[in-house]
């Protein structure tokens, strides 16, 4: 969905089977304190008050629609989501996981049909209009959903799963060349920053398991560049999902 949580209509908040004080004091943006920070310190731990909204954009253009980065935002978004047209039949599958969603169909008309009544969900006034990016992948090709990349091969007719291009560059190749700059200043050193470095990547993947598989793996790579290469190749979604 594009632009989700800023795009939530506003008074839906107030319609959450929720206390009237815990709504006006914990989920209207207006009644919270705003800070003006730099960017690059608004996702900074320390002490800050958990009334503070670290959000710049904020102060510059007004509140809008559902904290983004909120903890409670997702929960919310989920419960305005729950009417959510859902499968009748086998013909296709929708998954949803907060403002990422996917639909795989097996006929071309099914989904054709299938997205008409997405888009007239999502563009309720009551509910935002929210927007959707369409994104078509047939079979054969590959496709990103939640941090993995899906892809089929019609030759044997079986799904592999790997992390994406995206997560995999976060994981190694800045780590990489991390490595290569390290190894060049202290030839003789040894890089003890591994462990720290890779726990913090993978902590932001939406993996619900298996996230010790991919720290394992990651630890054995070095700075070999043919070894990331044939990690990426060789790893498959039943290792790690």
């Amino acid at each position: 969905m594009k632009d989700c949580f800023q795009n939530v209509n506003p008074e839906v908040i107030h319609k959450l089977p929720l206390p009237r004080r815990i709504i006006e004091h914990a989920l209207i943006i207006e009644n919270l304190s705003l800070q003006r920070v730099a960017k690059r310190n608004a996702t900074e731990t320390g002490d800050i008050p958990s009334d503070t909204l670290l959000i710049e954009d904020v102060i510059e253009s007004g509140p809008a629609g559902l904290m983004q980065g909120s903890p409670a935002s997702n929960v919310i978004l989920a419960w305005l989501l729950r009417d959510i047209p859902q499968p009748d039949n086998d013909d296709w599958v929708l998954s949803v996981y907060a403002d990422d969603l996917i639909v795989l169909a097996k006929q071309d008309d099914t989904l054709e049909r299938v997205e008409q009544m997405l888009l007239g969900f999502f563009e309720r006034p009551e509910l935002g209009p929210l927007f959707l990016k369409k994104r078509a992948a047939g079979t054969g090709y590959a496709f990103d959903y939640l941090g993995c990349e899906f892809r089929h091969s019609s030759i044997s007719d079986e799904w592999t799963l790997s992390l994406s291009q995206k997560n995999w560059d976060r994981l190694f190749r800045n780590r990489h060349a991390e490595m290569l700059e390290y190894k060049r200043k202290y030839p003789h050193g040894i890089f003890v920053d591994h462990e720290k470095s890779i726990r913090g990547v993978i902590a932001s993947f939406p993996l619900r398991e298996g996230r010790d598989a991919i720290r394992e793996m990651a630890l054995e790579i070095g700075p070999e560049w043919p070894a990331y290469d044939r990690a990426r190749t060789g790893l498959k979604g039943r290792d790690f999902l």
